[in-house]
């Protein structure tokens, strides 16, 4: 075939290696713009990328136009710190009317990054000498290189292509527009992801050195204008997506020599390989400079030195630009390996330096990916030019070299997070959240900016609603943050539940149950507190004057807390050793349970830990001890007692049996006669203490009074 038809074979393959990449990973929903479900996993960082979309879609334009707001509420931040990408996400908001909602782009960008890449790949090994059919099968292993399928946890950086096209118009002596392509390129990658562009940067400055020193082709002067015009550009591009929008940044140095390279990195498989284990790193955060070549390279590699030591040629490149290319690879490298130089888990060497790079790229270990696509580029082209001589069995030993590629890797690309059915909420009432959200101006999450209120990652099942109700919040991942302000919202939230400041109009905050034991008095005198599927939400005075959410809650039982006191049933025990407990249930009980309130009771021989959906149970209990109980399914049970010489009388039924519920203490009424758990505490001499209930449909506590 002529080289116009291997090109178009080498596109159609672009696409092909693309699919695979993507719905192998992810599944075959990825690729549907409406189905964001398959990303929405608690800690995982999609859904930053998603949520970041999301709020700069519906948030208002702002100047510059990268301003993101609403997004961590009330910071004035960016969606490029969210890793929206900045280069789709922008013109997907001007399109926005136009757009369905949920509406996700990340699957159909990441096959775009996999197809640029192979096709990218293709060009690259071409100007590396190639033969075409070489270079076509060649591309695959640039499409589908272990480095670039290990990112599949950050989008954004998924743009390797970038860097494969500059090594391509760096080699392209005979191209007549190479240093056009670069500037495109270089350009575009300052709207993608701000590692890409100083690694896009350096191979750009690289490119006029060669063109101005070694081909000729461009005068000094001309390139510095080049160079002047791209930093320039660079800047304004970041200026306009927003990155100056922060005035104190968060992790400013922190990570250093912890994302950085290992020495290993090109030999170590971490978990990716299908054939080897992983080898040890010195810091866990060292996968950011995950750099394994895989099995057949490594092999080819070494095939490769072997010919050329036998041929007395040398493995070291025979042309300047070979040199200025290998010495510009390895200058970005010991830069990955940030100031502590790692082999395995040990330092081999340290050095102390001030230099603002290492402050504002911590995670240095992704700057290995120039050398990486270098030396995997020019090993595969320097390996076809061997075989070609021998015709189509170099062509073949080339394919069973990436058939072991694929094998190593193939096993292990499906992605075991990603979620394959539509996104359900983890809060049990998530309707009743979206009306409380949509009755809302302002969610105040305390505390805020911590990406979890009680359990890790359960912030998401609050931003997921703040996302489609369009409420901005005070939650929210940024890879870079104002620390200040969020000193400041710290600051004032807390005030705030100390009875200190005031809420705005439409402001409500949710928190962890546990939080109000810290919280003063005064705090619930200037607002209610409802307790919702184990989170609390606050709702000032004056942000709910009429009575709105409040008059929504209780029509559908959900009551306020009245005491600071809230525990779950088992941990009672802890709190009046001693003391009696009188439980009894009306309705149900059981449904919002919490498991290790389950497990107790079963262990401690009680029906309470395993009765079923609207059971009666009744039960008398003294330090951990079950002293007597009655629990039935479709009838109602009662306990008749004297307890210290007190007349005790316990009536429960559930929802078939009558749903009712009475605890009389010396024929004194104390049941709230609420749907859920009562509890009435008795001292030793029978005298009661304190009462205490909670709707264990709804969540997994009891407020005590």
């Amino acid at each position: 075939m002529d080289e116009k038809r291997w090109s178009y074979l080498a596109v159609t393959t672009s696409f092909i290696v693309a699919w695979f990449a993507v719905t192998l990973q992810f599944g075959v929903g990825a690729l549907n713009p409406g189905f964001p479900d398959w990303f929405m996993v608690p800690g995982a960082d999609w859904t930053q990328h998603y949520f970041g979309w999301v709020y700069y879609r519906f948030g208002a334009w702002h100047w510059p136009p990268g301003t993101l707001t609403g997004y961590a509420y009330p910071m004035v931040s960016s969606m490029g710190y969210t890793d929206a990408i900045p280069l789709v996400a922008m013109p997907l908001k001007v399109l926005s009317p136009w757009l369905p909602e949920p509406f996700q782009y990340i699957g159909w960008w990441l096959f775009t990054c996999f197809a640029l890449q192979t096709w990218f790949g293709y060009r690259l090994l071409r100007v590396l000498s190639a033969p075409p059919a070489f270079a076509w099968l060649g591309s695959i292993f640039l499409g589908m290189s272990p480095t670039l399928l290990f990112r599949d946890g950050h989008p954004a950086l998924c743009a390797h292509w970038v860097i494969t096209a500059l090594w391509w118009s760096y080699f392209n002596t005979a191209g007549k527009h190479n240093l056009r392509q670069a500037t495109v390129i270089t350009a575009l990658s300052a709207w993608i992801h701000p590692y890409l562009t100083a690694m896009a940067l350096a191979l750009y400055l690289v490119i006029l050195l060669k063109q101005s020193w070694i081909d000729r082709k461009v005068s000094i002067s001309k390139a510095l204008i080049f160079a002047a015009t791209m930093l320039g550009w660079t800047l304004l591009s970041f200026y306009l997506i927003g990155y100056f929008n922060l005035e104190g940044t968060q992790q400013g140095g922190l990570g250093v020599g912890e994302f950085s390279a290992n020495l290993n990195t090109w030999f170590n498989p971490h978990t990716e390989s299908a054939f080897w284990q992983g080898l040890p790193w010195a810091e866990t955060g060292q996968y950011e400079g995950y750099g394994y070549l895989g099995t057949a390279v490594i092999v080819l590699i070494a095939l490769f030195l072997i010919h050329r030591l036998s041929t007395r040629k040398g493995p070291w490149p025979s042309t300047r630009s070979g040199w200025l290319a290998l010495l510009t690879g390895i200058a970005l490298f010991l830069f990955a390996l940030s100031p502590r130089w790692t082999f395995f888990n040990h330092t081999i060497f340290q050095y102390e330096t001030q230099i603002s790079l290492f402050q504002t790229f911590r995670s240095t270990g992704r700057f290995i990916w120039p050398l990486y696509y270098l030396i995997l580029g020019w090993t595969i082209a320097k390996i076809a030019g061997w075989w070609s001589a021998f015709g189509w069995k170099g062509w073949i030993a080339l394919s069973l070299f990436l058939a072991i590629q694929l094998a190593e890797f193939g096993p292990k690309l499906p992605n075991e997070v990603v979620r394959h059915e539509p996104f359900q909420s983890p809060l049990p009432h998530v309707a009743l959240w979206d009306t409380i959200f949509l009755n809302s101006q302002h969610i105040w999450i305390y505390p805020p900016y911590n990406n979890r209120i009680r359990d890790a990652g359960d912030d998401m099942a609050f931003m997921e609603i703040g996302a489609r109700t369009h409420r901005p919040i005070s939650e929210g991942g940024l890879a870079r943050r104002d620390d200040r302000m969020a000193y400041e919202v710290m600051d004032t939230l807390t005030a705030r539940i100390h009875g200190q400041g005031r809420f705005a109009a439409g402001d409500i905050m949710i928190m962890s149950p546990e939080m109000l034991a810290q919280s003063d008095a005064v705090f619930l005198e200037k607002g209610s507190a409802y307790l919702l599927d184990d989170y609390l939400v606050y709702i000032p005075h004056q942000s709910d004057p009429e009575g709105t959410i409040q008059r929504f809650l209780r029509g559908k039982n959900v009551l306020p807390v009245t005491s600071k006191k809230i525990l779950r049933p088992e941990q009672i025990f802890a709190f009046y050793p001693g003391d009696y407990m009188l439980f009894a249930i009306k309705d149900e009980a059981t449904e919002g349970m919490a498991a290790a309130t389950k497990t107790f009771f079963v262990d401690h021989g009680s029906w309470l830990g395993k009765i079923l959906f609207q059971s009666s149970y009744a039960g008398i209990w003294r330090d951990s001890l079950l002293l007597k109980e009655e629990s039935a399914k479709l009838k109602a049970v009662q306990l008749d007692t004297l307890l210290a010489g007190t007349s005790i009388h316990l009536e429960s039924a559930g929802m078939p049996s009558g749903n009712f519920v009475h605890i009389q203490v010396n024929d004194e009424e104390l049941a709230t006669q609420d749907r859920g758990l009562h509890v009435v505490i008795l001292n030793r001499e029978g005298k009661v203490v304190t009462t205490g209930y909670g709707d264990l449909f709804l969540s997994r506590y009891l407020s005590m009074q």
